[in-house]
């Protein structure tokens, strides 16, 4: 599977950047290296969600756009949580 990046604008960041794919670094990394703190017990879900995705897209039960739309999905997700702390 490509690795994919989805990107997503939010008011009190400039922009957030994930990577979801096999060969990505988790979550948690990606968004340290953006300034962005999370425990793991705060990101593990989504961690999990990002890997199922990753998961099924290779195992062909996923579509790449199906991928695509649930990889966004997630950003969105993920986007309400860190405006929601």
């Amino acid at each position: 599977m490509a690795n994919e990046k989805t990107q997503a604008v939010i008011p009190f960041m400039a922009n957030l950047s994930l990577s979801f794919g096999a060969l990505v670094p988790k979550l948690k990394e990606q968004l340290k290296e953006q300034k962005i703190t999370v425990t793991e017990s705060e990101i593990a879900h989504f961690q999990k969600d990002a890997d199922g995705i990753v998961r099924l897209k290779i195992r062909g039960l996923l579509t790449d756009s199906a991928s695509r739309d649930a990889s966004r999905k997630l950003l969105k997700k993920i986007v309400q949580f860190l405006e929601g702390r």
